[in-house]
């Protein structure tokens, strides 16, 4: 486990820059004496009530200068996010604000608190599990209410209820298998082993169905990595701009006018979408437009989706088709047809009949033809259910829930194997025990201390 100070923590806690308001938080056993010093109001911090807010002034305690004027809210422990004092000072938004009453707060006995370590401190103080603090980061970091809402559930207890729920299963099992091993005269009868077996398929169906969830899952999260791709002038840049409903990139007649990669995100019915504008691929002697060529095969490379994009009104559109889905190869594709409002219906069809074997959909960068059917296909492409899905089943969404869920299902397939050899009681509940401990990871009750340190480093300094 990794160890556990008892410093006085803090930090700012918004985000930097200008805004309506900035948090300064504090956390420890000294936050009271701490607030004493530095804050100046009809009531002394130590003495208020927890759960208060309280108006008052931030001053220099050397000098008595006036900081600011700020609201100053107490949670004393271990009713606080971190189960320790916590006070947290809300003053007017700007860097230079926050930064003084930090400096305030190190002056007078705190230290700056590390990356992720309020809710390390949550996690070692019990108030919540590690899969519940992985869901704090994940909160932060959500771009649309569908990977909001996952977060949120799992916060709420969701994923953690589920593995303890597994746990409980498989240790009723293990009872039954200790009931054994005290007694090695008697054998299991059929009507044991039987019960064993089922209960024990039962619960692997249930772990197999978390680990394919995480497929969905991890769209949910980190969202649909999708990068627009085909030829010089086909109008790449054009459906960029269109999809982002903003002209994000530079339109022009001239072909190669893209030379790099431009990326934001969209929310396509719940779902973050990273949409990627690549340079036209085609052979060059420029060296700044190979090179943007280079990048866009290495986004086709890590790509979750691409949109191959053909112009319908070329007369070789067959065989830039034929081309394109080459170089393609495996990777998962929409093939888009544009420009399909610079022709007219009867040349339309017939470009559909003579199309048909690849079968693109016609659409318009410029009107927004097909690209309301295009959002379908991006979402059905991806594999992604409907929203209600989210109500009531647990989606895993983080690659390390997954690995402990394969490992403890590795276990139990040992399990299953050795009742088939009918191995030793002892050797089949070893294996029980370590599909408990692999399981018990995702909540924080086994997880190695590396594997801790790394993911409270990866939250921001002040959560």
């Amino acid at each position: 486990m990794i160890s556990y100070s008892e410093d006085t923590i803090a930090a700012v806690s918004t985000p930097p820059g200008e805004g309506g308001i900035a948090v300064v938080r504090i956390s420890g056993k000294s936050s009271k004496q701490i607030a004493d010093r530095i804050f100046r109001g009809r009531i002394t911090p130590s003495e208020a009530g927890s759960h208060t807010v309280h108006f008052g002034k931030i001053v220099d305690p050397d000098s008595e200068e006036l900081v600011d004027e700020v609201l100053l809210t107490v949670m004393w422990g271990p009713n606080s996010y971190t189960a320790e004092d916590v006070i947290e000072i809300s003053s007017h938004g700007g860097q230079l604000v926050a930064k003084k009453i930090l400096d305030l707060c190190l002056k007078t006995g705190a230290r700056h608190a590390l990356p992720g370590e309020f809710t390390q401190r949550a996690f070692l103080n019990g108030t919540i599990d590690l899969a519940q603090a992985e869901a704090v980061a994940d909160m932060i970091s959500a771009r649309t209410d569908m990977s909001l809402r996952s977060a949120a559930r799992q916060l709420g207890g969701n994923v953690s209820q589920t593995v303890a729920s597994l746990g409980n299963k498989i240790r009723n099992l293990l009872a039954l298998l200790e009931a054994y091993t005290d007694f090695p005269e008697e054998e299991m009868g059929h009507a044991d082993i039987q019960k064993l077996t089922d209960d024990l398929n039962i619960i692997k169906d249930e772990i197999n169905r978390l680990v394919l969830s995480y497929e969905e899952g991890k769209v949910l999260k980190s969202g649909l990595k999708l990068p627009i791709v085909g030829r010089p002038n086909v109008g790449k840049s054009s459906l960029f701009n269109r999809l982002l409903d903003e002209s994000r990139t530079i339109v022009t007649e001239i072909p190669g006018t893209t030379r790099d990669t431009v990326s934001e995100f969209i929310n396509i019915a719940g779902i973050p979408v990273e949409l990627i504008d690549t340079a036209g691929i085609r052979t060059t002697g420029d060296v700044v437009e190979a090179e943007g060529i280079k990048r866009a095969r290495k986004e086709i490379e890590n790509a979750d989706l691409v949109l191959a994009l053909v112009d319908m009104t070329d007369p070789e559109i067959l065989d830039d088709i034929r081309s394109l889905t080459e170089a393609l190869g495996s990777v998962n594709y929409i093939l888009l047809a544009n420009k399909a409002d610079l022709i007219d219906e009867t040349m339309l069809e017939a470009r559909k009949i003579s199309l048909a074997e690849y079968n693109p959909l016609p659409v318009s960068a410029e009107t927004g033809i097909g690209l309301e059917q295009l959002r379908d296909l991006i979402i059905k492409s991806a594999g992604i259910v409907k929203k209600s899905s989210l109500k009531d089943e647990t989606i895993i969404t983080n690659v390390r829930h997954r690995d402990a869920l394969s490992k403890g299902l590795g276990f139990l397939d040992k399990v299953e194997q050795g009742l088939e050899e009918k191995a030793s009681y002892e050797f089949l509940a070893f294996d029980l025990k370590n599909a408990v401990n692999a399981l018990e990871e995702i909540i924080g009750k086994t997880t190695p201390e590396d594997i801790l340190n790394k993911i409270f480093s990866q939250f921001c300094i002040g959560k």
